[in-house]
């Protein structure tokens, strides 16, 4: 058996609540918007930090391009500052061609070949 549900008797009539006004919606309505404004606020916070500047994502744009500059900067003035230029090489293979002639005929010298030709 169902029962329908009726109120008691002695219970007074439910009264609707009153209409809000124009005063109290503009009040929730700027007081709603000002609390989402500070919550946005915190909530974009880091976008204003340091490490997030334009200048800084500058100097983040190309890591380690600072390094590998001084590297390669370093490399060339060493090498610039041991190898030696075209015209002291030039010289050391003309030293070493007349080294290995004299070695040469001394060796003939030594061997008794004279009137061998040498190359």
């Amino acid at each position: 058996m169902s029962r329908s549900y009726s109120p008691p008797l002695n219970s007074a009539p439910r009264r609707l609540s009153p209409k809000p006004s124009t005063i109290s919606v503009l009040a929730v309505t700027k007081i709603s918007a000002i609390l989402s404004i500070k919550f946005l606020n915190r909530r974009e916070a880091w976008r204003r930090h340091p490490v997030f500047s334009r200048r800084q994502q500058l100097k983040n744009l190309f890591p380690g391009f600072g390094i590998a500059l001084v590297a390669f900067s370093g490399y060339v003035v060493w090498d610039n500052l041991s190898s030696p230029n075209s015209e002291t090489i030039q010289k050391l293979r003309d030293q070493t061609e007349e080294q290995m002639d004299r070695n040469k005929k001394l060796l003939n010298v030594v061997t008794g070949q004279t009137g061998a030709k040498t190359e």
